[in-house]
């Protein structure tokens, strides 16, 4: 059996403003995180640099003094007259930078639990 309805429910998101140091076809360039989760994230993408379904991402993150670096995957992509341009990003970090990305999303739940 593979995983189960419930397994695949999708995880909570939470409101979190930051800047990230994005790199896709060979461009680093800053994007600004929308909310997170625990798989994932949304940002505001610069509308000049082209993206699309599965293109990887590599997301620089910096957590108590130590930058680490998270591989994503484009998920999907919004544009709107508000937020601009958002594309959704889910993670495939590696072990130690699922640590720093679980401490971040955890800050973000309590900030917004507090607000």
């Amino acid at each position: 059996g593979g995983p189960s309805a419930s397994s695949r429910a999708r995880s909570p998101r939470f409101a979190l403003e930051r800047t990230l140091v994005a790199e896709h076809g060979g461009n680093q360039f800053e994007v600004v995180i929308v909310n997170v989760s625990a798989g994932g994230l949304a940002v505001r993408w610069p509308a000049e640099i082209p993206v699309s379904d599965d293109d990887d991402v590599t997301l620089e993150i910096e957590e108590d003094g130590v930058l680490h670096a998270l591989d994503a995957v484009v998920r999907w992509e919004l544009r709107c007259a508000e937020q601009g341009r958002a594309v959704g990003l889910e993670l495939h970090p590696d072990d130690q930078a699922h640590s720093a990305w679980r401490q971040l999303v955890h800050r973000a739940a309590r900030t917004e639990m507090s607000a």
